[in-house]
């Protein structure tokens, strides 16, 4: 099967602006990156959100015109497949770090459960290749009833991160993050999220995340400024 190219997407809510990002947001939020990355790098820690060592599923690609149109056409249609299964993967890894993080009925546990035993098991019915520790969390929280027990909420947030690079993935690692009471870590996770956030108003509500965990890390002109910017998101939404 050939692997499919990497994609940035979050297809349930498409931009609502496009171009809604305005240059001294962008420096903003890059001052959050360089800020928080030079603290870690003075405690001798790793980038808090590294950027992903993407799966050889997600990076090959397909060099089109080198073979019969037939070919190509299959190879994309591979790719395609091989690309739900990631995606399905990543969503409920996502879903996995976000149970792990607050209060679940068993409901909603027990679905989380099924869906990664099935995202697992139909990518192995599709031949697809799956990374060794990918596999592993999956099954260690498909195995185990209480999400308590599951694996910690990072560790599955930055699995799903690896699985499908996006905005959404981001934010979850950041939400996890600061569950586990690493502010700094989850300031800079959020940065990133809303830096390649496509949607005026998701970036809003990102935006104010960032701005409450900037004010409990004592920044607080930061926080006010990250709030203008989030009502104007807001305003062009």
């Amino acid at each position: 099967m050939s692997p499919p190219v990497v994609r940035e997407r979050r297809c349930d809510d498409p931009p609502s602006a496009s171009g809604w990002m305005r240059p001294a947001l962008t420096r903003l939020l890059r001052g959050v990156l360089g800020e928080v990355q030079g603290l870690l790098a003075r405690r001798g820690r790793t980038r808090s959100t590294p950027r992903p060592v993407l799966h050889p599923a997600r990076v090959a690609t397909l060099r089109l015109g080198t073979r019969p149109p037939r070919a190509d056409r299959l190879a994309a249609a591979e790719r395609e497949l091989a690309a739900v299964h990631l995606n399905e993967l990543a969503f409920q890894l996502r879903q996995a770090a976000r149970l792990r993080c607050e209060p679940a009925d068993g409901s909603a546990a027990l679905a989380c459960r099924e869906g990664l035993r099935e995202a697992v098991a139909c990518a192995r019915g599709d031949a697809l290749p799956l990374a060794r520790s990918w596999r592993e969390l999956a099954l260690a929280c498909s195995e185990v009833p209480l999400p308590e027990r599951w694996p910690r909420a990072s560790a599955l947030a930055r699995a799903a991160l690896e699985v499908e690079p996006c905005e959404e993935a981001r934010a979850a690692l950041a939400r996890a993050l600061l569950v586990e009471g690493d502010a700094p870590a989850a300031s800079s996770a959020l940065a990133a999220a809303l830096l390649s956030c496509p949607s005026a108003r998701r970036g809003a509500a990102l935006l104010d995340e960032l701005a409450a965990v900037e004010q409990r890390l004592g920044r607080r002109g930061r926080a006010r400024a990250l709030r203008g910017w989030a009502a104007r998101a807001r305003e062009v939404a």
